[in-house]
């Protein structure tokens, strides 16, 4: 019987050591998996952050497909957003409204993704032509309305065509940067295409300045293609845990 309950204790203390390392090795294998996870999977705001971006991007191409109706005469190939936004407009209050969430809202998700996301030269030139680009072509362009082609220029005018240029190079050099600065070779590859595509379309854009020359179509491909590199460094900078090449 002693012999009996000698074995069945050994047993047990054999068991529970058992028990104790595999449970040792389980906390092991999630602390080295935490340490391995991307930044997006162990911070879940990273995806909700991505999505704000690409939704703010998608309305602000939206606003003058809906309100251009509402202008007598606009044209979506022809016309700019700013000059649906003009004084004398129908739609100039919704216009500059939008314009100043629009560039409030980008300061904030810009800050908030340079928190997230490591900063290092590249991203912050990134971050600031992001911040450039809300201040001018966002609050200050709301602000100040454009004049209308063949009216004499005013103060508003020239403050409107300022923060919106300023704000434009801004968004541009930040793209550059942002897109060399990421650690994987697809997104970096895809970003850099796409911010040289909206170069091509920003230089074709300010050339289209007459009758008849496209300037709303330029302005939109140029948009267009400028908000989808932005998302790309985002989400690629987010994914990487800001672990760039330095």
């Amino acid at each position: 019987m002693r012999l009996a309950f000698s074995i069945q204790a050994t047993c047990r203390r054999g068991m529970s050591a058992l028990r104790l390392r595999g449970a040792a090795g389980i906390l092991r294998g999630m602390a080295f998996n935490s340490k391995q996870m991307p930044e997006t999977e162990s911070r879940p705001g990273g995806l909700v952050m991505f999505w704000l971006f690409a939704l703010l991007f998608a309305a602000d191409m939206a606003v003058p497909l809906v309100l251009g109706p509402y202008y007598p005469g606009y044209s979506h190939l022809h016309d700019t957003l700013s000059t649906l936004g003009h004084r004398h407009s129908p739609v100039f209050g919704i216009i500059a409204v939008w314009l100043v969430f629009f560039g409030v809202a980008l300061c904030v998700l810009t800050f908030w993704s340079g928190l997230r996301a490591g900063q290092d030269r590249k991203h912050r030139i990134f971050s600031a032509g992001l911040l450039a680009f809300a201040m001018g072509a966002g609050i200050v362009a709301g602000l100040f309305p454009e004049d209308l082609p063949g009216e004499a220029e005013t103060l508003n005018g020239k403050l409107h065509g300022i923060g919106a240029g300023l704000g434009s190079l801004g968004l541009l050099a930040g793209l550059m940067a942002g897109a060399v600065a990421g650690s994987v070779a697809g997104a970096r590859k895809l970003a850099l295409g796409l911010s040289l595509v909206a170069c091509a379309g920003f230089a074709v854009f300010l050339g289209s300045k007459g009758p008849q020359m496209y300037a709303g179509l330029w302005q939109k491909l140029y948009l267009g293609a400028a908000y989808l590199a932005v998302l790309v460094i985002v989400r690629a900078g987010l994914s990487a845990g800001g672990r760039t090449d330095r």
